[in-house]
């Protein structure tokens, strides 16, 4: 489960490439709503992370731009 990564271990440097994968697990899913929430949150919390401009590209599909 992805979102036990980044509530047991929040310090991890695995967290970023978990909410990303989560990410895209409900962009799959179609629950776009938490989807973004996930992508926003990693893009807010870990900026130059490169899951972070992975998590800009779907961002910009989910909403169409």
């Amino acid at each position: 489960d992805f979102a036990e990564v980044w509530t047991k271990y929040p310090t991890s440097d695995k967290v970023p490439a978990a909410m990303h994968n989560g990410g895209v697990a409900f962009a799959r899913m179609g629950q776009n709503d938490k989807a973004v929430e996930l992508f926003e949150k990693l893009v807010a919390q870990c900026p130059s992370d490169p899951f972070a401009k992975g998590a800009q590209e779907k961002l910009a599909q989910i909403k169409g731009k």
